[in-house]
């Protein structure tokens, strides 16, 4: 009944009641419940965050909260692949629809992850990351649309002349490195990849 009508809802009463914190803490780890409660979290990812300026301290907390419920069912380092492959259709559904609610919360909210609760965007990368492997069409192109949109936005922040990749650098077994990488002209490659690109090189290689 929730999710039929959490377009209507006024955001007010959505943010500032317990009705995020039950949907987290007391349905999400219910199996029954697990796939219309990521539907719901998402349709509440999805409104800008034009919309929600006052609320963001309540979508910084929404995000941490669903992360760390999220390794207690799923450990991170659980084989999703797998699990989608040999999984029934509700299994198979919620591994879609986690990846349907990371890319879209990150999609709109990733600027308040990166400032506010670093270690769970981490993980939640690393869920994306995992998603991404699961041999089915559908889910990926879920998470295909945030890794194109991510590495859209990191290189239009930073364009890749910017700095000096180490592949251009040093890796040439023939010949060795060219002096010219190490001219005055060039920042240090440590120096030269901004912080965000950098942030994220954790999980993206």
């Amino acid at each position: 009944t929730l999710l039929r009508f959490c377009y209507w809802i006024p955001m007010g009463f959505m943010m500032k009641t317990e009705v995020c914190r039950l949907l987290i803490y007391r349905f999400l780890d219910v199996p029954e419940f697990q796939n219309v409660t990521l539907k719901c979290l998402t349709e509440i990812a999805s409104i800008s965050r034009d919309q929600t300026r006052e609320y963001q301290e309540e979508y910084v907390e929404l995000f941490r909260s669903t992360i760390q419920q999220l390794k207690k069912i799923i450990p991170i380092e659980y084989d999703l692949r797998k699990a989608y492959a040999s999984g029934q259709d509700a299994q198979q559904s919620f591994i879609q629809n986690l990846g349907l609610f990371l890319q879209i919360y990150l999609k709109n909210y990733a600027e308040l992850a990166e400032q506010h609760c670093k270690d769970e965007l981490l993980d939640a990368l690393r869920y994306l990351v995992k998603i991404s492997e699961v041999e089915d069409t559908e889910v990926f192109k879920v998470t295909l649309e945030f890794w194109n949109s991510l590495a859209g936005e990191l290189y239009r922040e930073s364009p890749s002349g910017n700095y000096i990749h180490a592949n251009l650098a040093f890796n040439n077994p023939q010949q060795g490195p060219d002096p010219i990488w190490f001219s005055d002209d060039y920042v240090p490659i440590s120096e030269a990849i901004p912080p965000r690109r950098e942030f994220y090189l954790n999980v993206s290689t």
